[in-house]
């Protein structure tokens, strides 16, 4: 999806509550809480149509997994995919509505920048606290009549919606996970948000602990075509900039206000990536970062691809000098 437009139309709260139903009457008979959580939530509030439905089940893995099959088994819904040792499930729904299902878990990051590891069944209180921001760190009760009862927030996120704030759950987010901070920037050119005062403190954290080194090229990779796919490369190129993320990958790969124009990422590469906008699509990986890699020396190019582990035809595309 793009910020400029959804492909298709969603659903609209109302729906969504009504096709939860059935997944209510499943936990209300196994005794277990099952709450809609993360993005959604959040969209629902903002009245955004929906797409995606997380759902949380205050319960342990296996219990988490048993739901989801019972789940799977109704008319109208199906199973597409599970994991049993985290407890995670994929449904479609009725009316093609994608359901991830998860049980509640405390994790833990080993090492800056690690994957996390599960360890344990929590509460959805305690669960809601690993997420990345506030406005995602809210749940609403799911039962034998949809959606019901008052939003679970313990960590003011209804406020920061009203206020278009994107604020961190706490100082070290970005140390244990860095590629919050591109959804920091795709969250702020969808929504229209704008991070807190504290944000660039915990990014300054981050690279102290070493984080942004630690991360894998294909992680990183990942963190900036989700910021391609929201559109509006402007913002999208500004933002970006403006956190000196591509610094990360680059040494000296410098932002709007680096001295050397050569290498500024607006003043040498907006008006090329701003034609993307005209395109009837999101454009293929390849496209994006040939467009946004054309101001850098074939050498630096090649630094980027083997910093992001390009995939060869991605490497290709970028390595190739313009005609």
């Amino acid at each position: 999806m793009t910020a400029e437009g959804e492909t298709a139309p969603g659903f609209a709260a109302e729906e969504v509550s009504a096709q939860l139903v059935r997944a209510g009457e499943v936990a209300d008979r196994r005794e277990v809480g099952l709450w809609f959580v993360g993005g959604a939530l959040r969209d629902l509030l903002l009245g955004r149509p929906l797409h995606d439905v997380d759902l949380a089940v205050e319960a342990a893995a296996a219990t988490a997994l048993e739901l989801a099959m019972r789940l799977g088994k109704l008319p109208g819904w199906t199973l597409e995919k599970s994991h049993a040792r985290f407890g995670t499930a994929r449904l479609r729904g009725p009316g093609g509505l994608s359901v991830d299902v998860a049980a509640t878990r405390r994790e833990e990051y080993p090492a800056p920048a690690s994957l996390p590891v599960v360890t344990g069944t929590t509460t959805i209180e305690e669960d809601l606290g690993r997420r990345d921001f506030t406005i995602n760190s809210m749940a609403l009760r799911v039962g034998k009549r949809g959606l019901t009862g008052s939003v679970l927030d313990p960590f003011g996120g209804r406020g920061d919606l009203a206020s278009k704030t994107l604020r961190l759950l706490h100082p070290k987010s970005l140390v244990d996970d860095p590629t919050r901070a591109y959804r920091a920037v795709k969250y702020a050119v969808r929504l229209g948000f704008a991070w807190d005062g504290e944000f660039e403190k915990a990014l300054k954290k981050a690279r102290a602990a070493g984080a942004f080194g630690a991360l894998s090229g294909d992680r990183m990779r990942r963190g900036f075509e989700e910021i391609f796919l929201e559109g509006y490369w402007d913002r999208s190129l500004g933002l970006a900039a403006e956190l000196e993320l591509f610094g990360d990958v680059l040494p000296g790969w410098a932002g709007p206000h680096s001295p050397s124009k050569k290498k500024s990422i607006l003043a040498a590469a907006s008006a090329s990536l701003d034609a993307l906008r005209r395109e009837p699509e999101s454009p293929k990986p390849e496209v994006s970062w040939k467009r946004l890699l054309a101001p850098l020396t074939a050498v630096e190019r090649a630094a980027v691809a083997s910093r992001l582990n390009f995939p060869k035809a991605l490497r290709r595309a970028a390595e190739a000098e313009e005609p």
